[in-house]
């Protein structure tokens, strides 16, 4: 039986286990089905680490 991608939501994912709606088993098949996509990730920088501002205080 397939899950439905909705199911597998990080926000709700552990609350469908405990209730039983998505098993252990389920959410290692599915993730074992995703593709690997760190060749085509990017670093995020957020600040500057050389004078150890961050960006949300420079945007104040």
């Amino acid at each position: 039986m397939s899950i439905p991608e909705t199911q597998m939501d990080r926000r709700i994912l552990d609350r469908n286990i405990r209730s039983g709606v998505v098993s252990e088993k389920q959410l290692k098949t599915y993730l074992a089905a995703l593709p690997d996509k760190a060749s085509e990730s990017e670093p995020i920088v957020m600040g500057d680490a050389e004078n150890g501002s961050d960006s949300q205080k420079d945007a104040e």
